[in-house]
């Protein structure tokens, strides 16, 4: 068995986990609830896994634990209207359902709406991308996922089956009474403060929070998220892609800042890629067929990536307009960068985007052959706008005075850069974990977020308690008890506790 499911035994942070006692692969919410009760019953510890899209081991299963792969249980149901909202739809999928399925579906069945979250791993599951409150470059404009989630059904450890929708169970001062099988207990508990930002921190819980919302982000340490209603956008029907070039770095992030101020723009995203990106793009096999990298000049060193809304083809022209104010007030010409409305050219200019991260995993895989154990590090942490400017200087500072090889590109829009580190050798590995932790420091000390859109899993636990520290991290256990009395679910995620 170990041979036939070692591929259940991690994540895509690449690290390994225990050998399994048992694994299941349940095909219904019953059968599901079944399963989780037996092992709760015989103090079996769960994990709880789907598409293992994550980046933070979080499914990663620990030594003798049962592990319930999600992949079987799929489906997604028709769109209803929600009482209150003029004009919503929603949206049914089971746990095991991807991203990729749903946008799939609404094309098909409803191309006048869609899912507006758009996480880059369109292969995650949605019970995933809801259980880590995932993000993604739109995260400008919608949000994260939590804003788009209006009803949940979720498995208990105990095995009991609980369904609500948004706004059906609001704690009372704080307060939140939980009946099921095992009796009626009350969980009460302080509020946990967020920073003002994008964040993917674990537990949401305020004195009038939404049952909803605290199950988002909860990283499957609460109970199961077995089926999940989303809420769905009006599709724009006309879209403008833009790729800029800059000369200079410095000059990328200002075109950045006045993006997000200008009101005449509708920008759904707004993306960032320094110097060091460019040079794994001019790397990439895409330099031979991507329009975007064979623009590529000597002398680019940024670059900025915008999608705009447009309410007509007539607002074509305006748009370009105010483009062109914005980059002439930065001595940059229009001329030097690549746009179109097509779909095509939004997956071009995606293949270009994608090749960075693609690019720093092949130098990886290459310098492995001579340190088996080295493996990139990618941080995931977000700031308030104020800190723009900073953070990146921060960044380029800290890295290139250590020596590392490094880029740092992604969703500028929400000051979320995605920093990727390619050490040469162990030794720069190891001093690569050591910066990265007091960059942590620096973005709390920012009232920043360690976490954007990853989440935290088993391996940026020390994170959460540099982010919240021994009280709040008190409270996050109550809550934990409360939803999982003996601590059976994703034992190690978030942090560790004993029933």
């Amino acid at each position: 068995m170990a041979e036939k499911y070692s591929s259940l035994l991690h994540d895509e942070s690449k690290v390994t986990g225990g050998i399994l006692s048992s694994v299941s692969f349940p095909e219904s919410i019953e059968q599901l609830a079944g399963e989780v009760k037996y092992c709760y019953d015989n103090n079996i510890s769960m994990r709880v896994s789907a598409s293992r899209t994550g980046l933070t081991a979080g499914a990663m299963p620990r030594e003798g634990e049962h592990l319930f792969s999600l992949t079987k249980l799929q489906g997604i149901e028709g769109l209803q209207g929600i009482e209150g909202l003029v004009d919503a739809k929603i949206v049914r999928a089971k746990a095991g359902t991807t991203l990729r399925d749903i946008y799939a579906w609404t094309d098909e069945n409803h191309p006048e709406l869609y899912f507006p979250v758009d996480p880059t791993e369109q292969g995650a599951s949605v019970s995933g991308a809801v259980a880590t409150n995932a993000g993604g470059a739109r995260s400008f404009k919608y949000g994260s996922m939590r804003r788009w989630v209006v009803g949940l059904t979720v498995i208990l450890s105990s095995g009991d089956i609980l369904k609500f929708k948004r706004g059906e169970y609001i704690a009372q001062d704080g307060e939140f009474v939980i009946s099921d099988s095992l009796g009626q207990r009350i969980l009460k508990a302080a509020e946990i403060p967020k920073p003002k930002t994008k964040n993917c921190l674990g537990y949401s819980f305020s004195s009038n929070v939404d049952l909803i919302d605290v199950f988002v982000g909860s990283e499957g340490t609460l109970g199961i998220i077995a089926e999940v209603e989303l809420l769905l956008a009006e599709r724009p029907k006309h879209r403008l892609y833009v790729l800029q070039f800059f000369e200079d770095e410095k000059q990328g992030l200002k075109f950045v800042s006045s993006l997000r101020a200008e009101k005449r723009l509708n920008a759904l995203s707004i993306e960032y890629c320094d110097q060091r990106s460019l040079d794994f793009v001019r790397t990439s096999p895409i330099i031979k067929t991507n329009k975007p990298a064979q623009a590529l000049k000597d002398s680019h060193k940024a670059v900025v990536i915008v999608e705009i809304v447009l309410e007509n083809e007539e607002q074509l022209g305006d748009a370009y307009e105010v483009l062109a104010e914005l980059l002439d007030n930065l001595g940059v010409s229009m001329d030097d960068s690549i746009a179109g409305m097509e779909e095509v050219d939004l997956r071009e200019i995606k293949i270009f985007r994608h090749a960075i991260p693609e690019a720093v995993n092949q130098l990886i895989a290459l310098r492995k052959q001579d340190f088996p154990g080295l493996h990139k590090l990618a941080t995931d942490m977000a700031v308030p706008d104020r800190y723009l400017f900073e953070v990146f200087d921060l960044y380029k500072s800290r890295l290139t005075k250590a020596g590392l090889d490094f880029a740092i590109f992604g969703h500028a829009g929400d000051n979320h850069f995605h920093v990727n580190l390619a050490p040469r050798n162990q030794a720069e590995l190891d001093l690569a974990k050591q910066l990265y932790l007091e960059l942590a420091k620096e973005i709390v000390s920012m009232q920043g977020a360690v976490s954007a859109e990853h989440g935290i899993g088993v391996l940026k636990k020390s994170f959460l308690k540099l982010q919240y520290g021994e009280e709040i991290l008190g409270e996050f256990k109550k809550i934990k008890q409360a939803f999982d009395p003996k601590c059976l679910l994703n034992k190690g995620v978030l942090f560790d506790v004993q029933a």
